[in-house]
C-alpha cells in the first residue's frame, strides 16, 4: 500500500466515523446513564455476547465523561489476556537448545 493510498483510506475512517450515528449506548454514556442502565437490564447479556460488550465498552470510552472502573477493568483483562497469548506463544523461543 502506497503513502497516498494510506491517506486516502485514514481520511475515508475519518469521514465515515464523523457521520455515524450515535446508538442508544452512545447516548447513554454521554448522559452518564450507561452503566446504570445495563445492570438491570442488560446483565445476562453482557456476560453471553462477546460483541454486545465490545459495544458497550466501545459507548464508554467514545462518550462518557466519568471515569469507569468497569472500563478500566475490562481493558486491564484485555490487556492480560493479550500478554498472557503472547507469552504462550514465544514460550518456544524462550527455551534455549543447547
Amino acid at each position: 500500500m502506497t503513502k497516498f493510498e494510506l491517506l486516502k483510506l485514514q481520511k475515508l475512517f475519518r469521514i465515515q466515523n464523523s457521520i455515524k450515528p450515535k446508538t442508544y449506548l452512545d447516548e447513554l454514556a454521554s448522559e452518564g446513564f450507561l452503566e446504570d442502565f445495563i445492570e438491570p437490564f442488560f446483565k445476562n447479556k453482557i456476560n453471553e455476547d462477546p460483541d454486545f460488550k465490545n459495544r458497550v465498552y466501545d459507548s464508554l470510552y467514545d462518550w462518557s465523561e466519568e471515569v469507569s472502573e468497569k472500563l478500566e477493568l475490562y481493558y486491564l483483562e484485555s490487556i492480560c489476556e493479550s500478554l498472557s497469548f503472547f507469552n504462550e506463544y514465544t514460550k518456544l523461543w524462550k527455551i534455549q537448545k543447547q
